[in-house]
């Protein structure tokens, strides 16, 4: 899978994490991300963010909110039409995003699952 390969070679050059899937070339524009970060963020009861723009605006308003934002990918698992990314942030929470990819192989939904 072309998208786990990618993902792959960036957790061996560098920190990357979840930003990644807002850039253009791997997202769809109908993205859905739930997450109860984006509750807080954006003060969305459901935790749903839909559409590029408004996944650019929850990225921009956590890069406000945790200036020392980082993530450290851990592990890629891929199922069949879906990866899960598993990575810790700046204070070590333990995080397991699953992604459903479409027909062209972008992301178009994402449910985030943080250690309590």
């Amino acid at each position: 899978m072309v998208l786990e390969r990618g993902l792959r070679s960036e957790r061996c050059s560098r920190r990357s994490g979840p930003g990644e899937i807002g850039k253009p070339a791997r997202t769809d524009e109908r993205v859905e991300l739930i997450s109860p970060v984006a509750e807080q963020l954006l003060g969305i009861p459901d935790g749903k963010v839909s559409g590029k723009a408004s996944l650019r605006e929850y990225f921009h308003r956590g890069l406000e909110a945790y200036p020392e934002l980082h993530f450290d990918l851990k592990d890629v698992l891929a199922g069949l039409n879906s990866l899960v990314l598993y990575y810790t942030n700046q204070k070590g929470t333990r995080t397991g995003e699953f992604m459903d990819l479409g027909a062209s192989g972008k992301v178009t939904r994402v449910v985030a699952h943080y250690s309590i």
